[in-house]
């Protein structure tokens, strides 16, 4: 069976069980149900039917597609597709661009395996690092050169309520060729994070604003993932809301990604993360205890991975791990795209140095004494057991390997509850129980899924208990920096009504007040 042939039985199991080839796809149904009905659909890089089989399945045989695909070799399969399919479906046999005319499309090919679904009509594509490092890793990378038909959407005088838009590099370019169309129509768009900076500036001057699909409903766009939706912002507005972040305080405070009224800002995400990372290695220089350049090291807790991909070059190689399966969220695209952030925002990230793994902290699956050094971020608030974390943190380390972690908010500072931009009031969680706290929560616009989260995803532990772990563990290690900090993030903080009313429920002043911990943890020989 041919690359053709193998592309085309993969897309009719699809079509006939009527499953979806990308769960992101899932808030299309949302999106006719909150924002607009989904009549005309734009299918911009239609492939081998991926998005026809998934559009039928969501939303059924009554929205009209219009696939753009513009590789000859995939013509024949996407009719029969469209033909099984039903409906109103029509084939443009071209790609989308700025300008009319022809391209080279490349077709990439390893060892005689084509790989249709990478081909891409950018040249730059295939001098990405991350793209280089793939192909390297499969045996090397042979491209084809295939002359395509190229035309403007907006030619086409479509009424489109969603366009979709998968072209390997080359969104923004189909974009610039559909932007009299999205003026006119304002339909929800949906593209894939190939050109995520490019497609989002063009498309902020058309007055959208970047979103992300969180399984119940849209968020804004934060982190790494393989899709973003642009909304209209005057629809968006009406229906998503869109709370402030908290603000930092210092340093030492927990570093929130920056949002503005646009939505995710990536450049000060990046800042923030970076300063962080960097204040560790300073902290770690001042100990002495920077890990070596080959050093194998973990992240425990390390999320998706925005510590970790700064880190990676610093180190030989380094496992982000945490209790959810990052990775698979991203569709197992999350190095790629957290290497897509590093080349937008000028920093190193060797793919073949991070790797991600679902590991639960207070079970790690490695031998002792693996690491060279181990790096926690913010993680040590949810852990439902610091000290036997801890414990098994020292035991995968490797005698005179380094612990550095540093976590804020702790559950008894006001902003402790992490959802202050919902529930304002510090220390309110102290001082109402979960019902009383998601209904306040819900009621300022917080989704099922942050409701979950507040009930869960905080480990609820007092100082007392911090400062009992850190101690059990002495005989066993040596703190080389141990520091604290405290604050309130809320502008009245211990003039706040709560506060008193906390103290008098027997919380004492300086577990009110302290807010993170950093430690650094050489282990004995």
């Amino acid at each position: 069976m041919n690359d053709v042939s193998a592309l085309h039985e993969r897309v009719l199991h699809q079509l006939h069980s009527k499953s979806i080839h990308d769960p992101d796809f899932r808030a299309l149904d949302w999106i006719g149900r909150q924002m607009r009905p989904l009549r005309t659909v734009l299918d911009v890089g239609a492939n081998g039917g991926q998005t026809v089989a998934t559009l039928r399945a969501v939303l059924g045989g009554d929205v009209a597609i219009h696939c753009f695909e513009a590789n000859p070799r995939l013509w024949p399969g996407l009719d029969r597709i469209a033909g099984l399919a039903g409906g109103a479906i029509e084939i443009h046999r071209c790609g989308l661009g700025a300008e009319p005319g022809e391209l080279t499309l490349l077709v990439p090919s390893v060892d005689g395996v084509v790989y249709l679904e990478e081909s891409s009509l950018d040249p730059a594509q295939f001098d990405k690092p991350w793209v280089r490092e793939k192909y390297q890793e499969r045996g090397g990378l042979e491209l084809e050169s295939v002359r395509v038909p190229i035309v403007r959407g907006d030619d086409f005088q479509l009424q489109p309520d969603l366009i979709k838009v998968d072209v390997e590099g080359f969104e923004a370019q189909a974009l610039r060729g559909l932007v009299e169309t999205i003026r006119r129509c304002r339909p929800a768009l949906l593209v894939e994070n190939s050109d995520w900076h490019n497609v989002t500036e063009l498309l902020d001057g058309l007055d959208y604003a970047p979103y992300r699909w969180e399984g119940e409903g849209m968020a804004k766009f934060h982190g790494a993932c393989t899709n973003t939706f642009y909304l209209p912002r005057e629809l968006a507005l009406e229906l998503i809301d869109a709370a402030p972040e908290p603000a930092g305080s210092s340093a030492e405070s927990s570093a929130e990604p920056a949002v503005a009224a646009g939505g995710y800002d990536e450049a000060s995400d990046v800042a923030a993360h970076r300063a962080e990372v960097d204040y560790a290695f300073e902290v770690l220089a001042q100990c002495g205890a920077l890990p070596a350049a080959d050093a194998l090291v973990l992240d425990v807790g390390g999320g998706a991975g925005a510590h970790s991909a700064m880190i990676a070059g610093r180190v030989g190689r380094i496992y982000c791990s945490d209790f959810s399966d990052q990775n698979a969220r991203f569709g197992g695209e999350l190095v790629k795209l957290l290497q897509e952030k590093a080349q937008r925002n000028g920093y190193e990230l060797p793919s073949g140095r991070l790797e991600f793994h679902r590991v639960d902290a207070m079970d790690l699956i490695y031998r002792d004494g693996l690491f060279d050094a181990i790096f926690s971020f913010d993680a040590f608030e949810h852990i439902p057991d610091p000290a036997k974390a801890l414990s098994e943190m020292l035991r995968v380390l490797k005698p005179g390997g380094t612990i550095c972690m540093k976590f804020d908010p702790m559950w008894t500072c006001d902003s402790g509850s992490h959802f202050q931009y919902r529930v304002p009031e510090p220390w309110q969680h102290l001082l109402s129980d979960d019902e009383e706290f998601v209904a306040a929560l819900k009621r300022a616009g917080g989704s099922d899924g942050e409701a979950e989260e507040y009930r869960y995803a905080m480990n609820r532990r007092r100082l007392a208990d911090y400062r009992a772990a850190f101690d059990s563990v002495r005989a066993r290690a040596e703190f080389l920096h141990e520091s604290e900090w405290a604050g309130c993030a809320h502008p009245d903080g211990e003039a706040h009504p709560n506060f008193a009313r906390c103290l008098e429920r027997g919380y004492t002043r300086e577990e009110l007040l302290l807010r993170g911990m950093r430690k650094v943890i050489r282990k004995r020989g």
